[in-house]
């Protein structure tokens, strides 16, 4: 008999009313499993205990599993809403909230870790790992919320906090000083987040930067240090740079610490384009604050068609908002080189201008400046014998060409060819170098003279002057600056055509004091060339020749007649030790040097091999001590004159493959281009060396006497 036992289970055997089947009641659960079943069917009563044991129906069974599926399936449904407590962030606040929201069952999971940004009142949903991890801001905030109940970044909540009177009053005088000093996260824009958002979480593939919005964006990746971003940003400012936009952008980057590489990028591109951009009246440049402007006019590269223009726009800039910049207008003239000045009448209006005459300071610049061209020629030559020019003296480039007695000259501002002197001599295949505002020739074939060059007087030295130590021919020659005015250096060449190169360098400084102060000595009785002790590793006939500061650069011209490519060496004037560096990607002889900033340039030159004439160039960084490409020439050319002048590189002459060449063309780093100017030379062609030169005063005079 079945008996009930104290755990609610019935326990035993017995045969009802079940098709004459055997009952095993240990598998009878409690009443639930009673109910889950329908209507009883056997009655068994034992002890006054009842059970009544339901009837087996499968289509009930069925229909109720049915229904439990049903109940499962609900249970789990996304339609199905439930609650979850999601941290938000405040930008007008600066505080992390916890807030209650209904989210839907299938996504109970992921928005739990979603982080809600609350930005102008709207909400943008962004998942936490992704947050976190590009933004250093918000990582350390929740970091620091996640560790301290107490974190001052946690909102508090005003109905439940408890504090007195005196706690009150300072959380409100904390309110108001907030309040004067509104918190920089809440002036960011809900787009700008929803954008910078949405590309870290790769649902924009790419932030679409523009002049409209990349201060806004920097702005915001600065003040959520969001690496990422900042890169963009400093990328884009410094990529398509052009005369409108580059004043705003200088701004923008001059404005962030860590920016100064894109500033100094965008203060060069401005200083080489100045002309271009006062002549597209680019209002911007009246923004500028007194210490950009300041950099702007104290810079020796800044390309203004003359100094003029430089003065004007000193005046216009203070005239922009006369009664806060008037006493920025003395600091502003001292930039003014007044001695570069071209027409003396702007400084005699500027005299009796009321914008200057309650500045004694400014008044006082201005007279010297008049008082400087009320002098005589003479007396003006005599006085630049006694101090150095400014560093924007007017400069022009001259000429030499291999067979020619006469140097011709480029003037860089009218942009104008002209006769500067002829030679008392002849010398094929001299090297022309510019020395303490100086001309020298240097060598030629099967000589060793040296004939030196005054402009201001307009005389040569002649024989007089001391000569190499060796005779060199396709030699390389440069100057190495220093507080004395500079080192002339020698190298490589043959002693006559066709005869073995030469492997050492020899130098003379031509403005060191003499030794000797006897009366009976000339000028020159004490200067004399010094052969350095060691030599580079190859003889060196048509090679270049340049130096960037201590160091000394040879390319080219190595005598290695199976090399595909060709050698650089280099001469550090201070060790006197030679070593060697990376080849050229080409076989690059009879090229020329420039120098660029901290690189170098092997520009055009003759391929050996293949008797090419080459348009390609090269160019070598100091840095990493490894060549890569530069934009081509317009015009293939071997042994051309080739200078550099506010960062500008003119590469003038040379030998073409059909014939000797006299245009002119030059590098701007700003467009990446080599281009061919209009005017070329009246009277020189084929293989050039050129340098530039201070332009001398009597040539200033007559300039302008062409041109009144």
């Amino acid at each position: 008999m079945p008996f009930f036992t104290g755990s609610g289970r019935w326990s035993g055997k017995m045969a009802g009313n079940n098709n004459g089947q055997e009952i095993d009641y240990s598998v009878i659960s409690n009443r639930k499993h009673f109910e889950a079943h329908g209507e009883p069917e056997v009655r068994i009563e034992s002890n006054n205990v009842s059970l009544e044991i339901p009837r087996y129906d499968d289509n009930q069974t069925k229909k109720k599993e049915e229904k439990a599926k049903e109940n499962a399936e609900e249970e789990n449904s996304p339609k199905r809403q439930l609650s979850v407590k999601q941290r938000k962030f405040s930008f007008k606040k600066g505080k992390v909230s916890f807030v209650e929201k209904p989210v839907l069952t299938a996504d109970w999971g992921v928005q739990a870790n979603n982080i809600l940004l609350e930005i102008e009142g709207k909400e943008i949903e962004v998942d936490e790992n992704c947050l976190l991890k590009n933004c250093l801001h918000f990582s350390r905030i929740f970091e620091d919320v996640s560790l301290h109940p107490d974190s001052q970044y946690i909102e508090r909540d005003e109905q439940e906090d408890e504090y007195d009177d005196e706690q009150e009053d300072n959380y409100e005088e904390e309110d108001e000083e907030q309040d004067e000093h509104e918190n920089p996260l809440g002036m960011i824009s809900f787009a700008t987040v929803e954008s910078l958002v949405n590309y870290i979480s790769k649902i924009e593939m790419d932030l679409k930067v523009s002049d409209g919005n990349v201060l806004d964006f920097q702005q915001t990746a600065r003040l959520l240090n969001i690496p990422v971003v900042e890169k963009i940003c400093q990328k884009f400012v410094e990529k398509n740079i052009n005369n409108q936009n580059c004043i705003k952008r200088f701004q923008l980057a001059d404005s962030f610490l860590g920016w100064t590489s894109s500033s100094k990028i965008l203060q060069e591109y401005i200083e080489e384009n100045i002309t271009g951009i006062l002549e597209e009246n680019n209002d911007d440049l009246y923004q500028l604050n007194e210490h950009q402007m300041k950099r702007l006019m104290s810079s020796s590269d800044l390309n203004l068609k003359n100094e003029d223009q430089g003065l004007q726009l000193v005046l216009d800039w203070v005239q922009q908002d006369l009664q806060e910049r008037r006493s920025k207008l003395h600091p502003l003239l001292e930039c003014i080189q007044f001695t570069c000045i071209e027409n003396t009448t702007i400084l005699e209006d500027l005299l009796q201008s009321d914008l200057i005459q309650q500045d004694e300071l400014s008044v006082e610049l201005v007279t010297q400046g008049l008082e400087y061209f009320s002098h005589s020629n003479s007396d003006k030559i005599s006085y630049w014998s006694k101090q150095q020019k400014p560093s924007r003296w007017p400069q022009i480039l001259v000429c030499l060409s291999y067979a020619e007695k006469i140097l011709e000259y480029f003037d860089f501002s009218t942009q104008e060819w002209g006769i500067l002197t002829e030679k008392p001599d002849w010398v094929f295949g001299a090297e022309l170098v510019s020395c303490a505002s100086k001309l020298y020739t240097v060598g030629g074939v099967s000589s060793r003279q040296v004939d030196r060059y005054d402009p201001e007087t307009d005389n040569w030295a002649g024989g007089s002057y001391p000569s190499l130590q060796k005779a060199r021919l396709a030699h390389g020659a440069c100057v190495v600056h220093d507080a004395l005015g500079g080192t002339i250096y020698a190298a490589g060449g043959s002693p006559q055509v066709g005869g073995q190169g030469h492997r050492d360098i020899e130098r003379i400084s031509p403005e060191v004091p003499p030794s000797c102060e006897c009366p009976y000595c000339g000028p020159f009785q004490h200067l004399k060339w010094k052969l350095e002790d060691f030599e580079m590793e190859s003889p060196r006939t048509f090679t270049a020749m340049a130096s960037i500061g201590e160091n000394i650069y040879l390319v080219g011209g190595d005598e290695a007649p199976d090399s595909l490519t060709s050698s650089l060496e280099i001469f550090n004037t201070k060790t006197k030790q030679w070593k060697k560096s990376s080849n050229t990607a080409s076989k690059r002889d009879s090229c020329r040097l420039a120098v660029l900033g901290e690189s170098l340039l092997a520009i055009g030159g003759h391929n050996n091999n293949t008797n090419q004439f080459l348009n390609t160039c090269e160019k070598y960084c100091t840095t990493t001590q490894k060549w890569s490409n530069f934009p081509k020439l317009k015009v293939a050319r071997r042994s051309p004159g080739v200078v550099t002048y506010r960062r500008q590189v003119y590469c003038v002459g040379g030998m073409g493959s059909k014939k000797d060449l006299s245009t002119i063309e030059f590098y701007s780093p700003s467009t990446k281009k080599w281009t061919i100017l209009p005017n070329q030379m009246k009277s020189l062609s084929g293989w050039i060396s050129a340098a530039v030169l201070q332009k001398p005063v009597w040539l200033i005079n007559k300039h302008k006497l062409n041109h009144s």
